[in-house]
């Protein structure tokens, strides 16, 4: 990740720092015993002055680090060549019906507006005439006229569409995906960073490609594994020239066929020198269950307590955070052993034994048991409710 210059940018810790070094050089010059030794006090000439550099210092620090976080992003884009990401649109399908069955063209560029959760008016236009037979039109695919993430997810009726004389409502079917926001800086830093790390336009290693398919905006994380045909699994992988990347999204969501295209297109362009058989897939989940129970610690409150250890336990085996690790190539650090892909009763007992409000854990079950393995190369948890607590 990127760094930033080690400079100390919090004016109180300055003033601090100034007023230290002005009291040993006081204590020192008047010759003055430890329980003696100078002090600031509020108001006074040296304190003032203290106050007035830790502002001046640290604000200087601050230009400073911003200076460098501008340079290193010129570095990206003027050295290395790799650009920063600008706003997508989301793509998604709707559903137009007719007054009337008969043979209808809906043409290219028809817009609708559908209200985002947060009630902004969202505007979308259909891509490409569409000619259709019938009293509906279905999977009619549209863009969101504005580039952005505010478009994903809207699902519904839309509230205002194109004055087509034949059309009597207009629905998305299918939720919009794939917008993404303009890329931040930080974001951006953290790209050269691993752009720099990488220092070669092509994956060479396995790890290569699970961190080259972080430069796709909708992967959150992947992993690579060597000699996986997906195509053709064995266990373990023996396929000479294949290498299968597992991908997942910010949420731990399995992300579209396109996403997993343009990331499969990234790595298997006619320019790779490489012969390399590249394969692009989601990971494995294993639904899990789980139940405690526990006894309060002295004055505890029942109902929050028992919600402290549903999130305590919802956090742990949440898919977005699961096995992330920011050092890791692709940010995902998958178990390597049997062992460390099963999660036991003690794992989870781990888990919520520190949460306030819990005085014993009790029992913990998971699947019914004492333990559950994780399945797959890329293995998830899917914890396929709120854990059932039990207050003894």
């Amino acid at each position: 990740m990127y760094i930033d210059a080690d400079l100390i940018t919090d004016e109180t810790s300055v003033a601090e720092a100034v007023l230290a070094g002005i009291a040993d050089r006081l204590s020192a010059a008047l010759d003055l015993d430890e329980d003696e030794s100078w002090e600031p006090a509020e108001g006074s000439p040296e304190t003032s002055l203290g106050e007035a550099v830790g502002i001046i210092i640290a604000t200087a620090a601050s230009m400073v680090q911003e200076q460098e976080r501008n340079d290193y992003a010129g570095f990206g884009e003027l050295i290395l060549n790799v650009p920063r990401r600008v706003a997508q649109p989301a793509t998604g399908f709707t559903r137009w019906d007719f007054n009337a069955a008969g043979t209808y063209r809906i043409p290219d560029g028809s817009q609708l507006v559908i209200d985002a959760p947060d009630g902004t008016p969202v505007g979308f236009a259909v891509v490409g005439d569409v000619d259709v037979t019938g009293a509906a039109a279905t999977d009619v695919e549209v863009v969101a006229l504005e580039p952005g993430s505010i478009a994903n997810g809207i699902t519904g009726p839309a509230r205002d569409w194109e004055p087509l004389p034949f059309v009597t409502a207009v629905t998305m079917t299918t939720a919009p995906a794939d917008g993404t926001d303009d890329q931040t800086r930080d974001a951006y830093l953290e790209e050269v960073v691993r752009a720099a790390r990488r220092m070669k336009l092509v994956p060479i290693v396995t790890d290569d490609y699970a961190d080259t398919a972080l430069d796709n905006p909708n992967v959150g994380a992947a992993v690579a594994v060597r000699l996986l045909n997906l195509d053709a699994p064995t266990d373990p992988p023996v396929a000479g020239g294949h290498v299968t990347v597992f991908v997942k999204g910010f949420a731990g969501e399995n992300l579209s066929a396109p996403v997993k295209a343009a990331v499969l297109d990234s790595m298997m362009g006619t320019d790779r020198p490489l012969a390399v058989t590249v394969h692009v897939g989601d990971p494995t989940r294993t639904n899990i269950t789980i139940a405690v129970s526990i006894r309060l610690a002295a004055n505890a409150d029942h109902d929050a307590t028992i919600a402290a250890v549903q999130a305590a336990i919802a956090s742990a085996y949440d898919p977005a955070s699961y096995g992330l690790d920011a050092d890791a190539p692709g940010r995902w650090r998958v178990p390597a052993t049997t062992a460390e892909r099963t999660i036991t009763s003690y794992d989870v007992a781990a888990v919520i034994d520190d949460v306030e409000g819990v005085g014993r854990v009790v029992s913990v079950t998971v699947n019914g048991g004492a333990s559950v393995t994780l399945n797959g190369w890329a293995p998830l948890p899917n914890l396929t409710a709120p854990a059932a607590v039990t207050v003894l």
